[in-house]
């Protein structure tokens, strides 16, 4: 345990993982874990200064057993839903989207990455929302293209321009 004002991005980390765990013991504890579909996800992954970011997505299928897989699948946080509804036998035909599962290793497949930034407030606009097509890859920033899009704090689309300066930070 640790007190709020002291603890690190590491000691965080290391708290969620250690719910996590203790939920799927519990899971197990029950003689539930086997035949549960399990999907951990973050909301987002690490982006500063031009850093690619790689949000964690780990999926276990009802009644699989083995090691950890790793995938080259480039999946996208746009495909939970239509596996959430493939786990409950509601999409099998693909009908609502693709689902992890039928999403192959380095599969040709652009995704929609969006950039938040928290900046100062000294042009009046205090928060960003910048909207970029990723190429299968997501691994290389030089897969990373503006669309040209950005939205307003109340939603709307408003161009952009590749010339802004936060989009700069990090290129190759």
């Amino acid at each position: 345990r640790v007190e709020e004002s002291d603890t690190s991005y590491l000691q965080c980390a290391r708290g969620v993982v250690k719910i996590l765990l203790d939920y799927l013991d519990g899971l197990k504890a029950k003689g539930v874990y086997n035949n549960s579909s399990i999907i951990i996800m973050a909301d987002h992954g690490y982006y500063w200064d031009g850093v690619i970011t790689n949000p964690v997505l780990l999926v276990k299928p009802a009644n699989e057993v083995g090691t950890l897989q790793v995938s080259d699948a480039p999946v996208s946080h746009h495909d939970f839903h239509p596996s959430i509804l493939y786990f409950a036998g509601m999409n099998v035909n693909g009908e609502f989207g693709e689902a992890y599962s039928d999403i192959k290793n380095n599969e040709p497949r652009q995704r929609l990455f969006y950039q938040y930034y928290l900046q100062d407030d000294s042009d009046g606009s205090k928060y960003r929302l910048i909207e970029y097509a990723v190429d299968s890859d997501g691994n290389e920033r030089k897969n990373f293209h503006l669309t040209g899009v950005e939205y307003s704090l109340e939603g709307e689309k408003i161009d952009h321009f590749e010339n802004c300066s936060y989009c700069q930070l990090g290129k190759e």
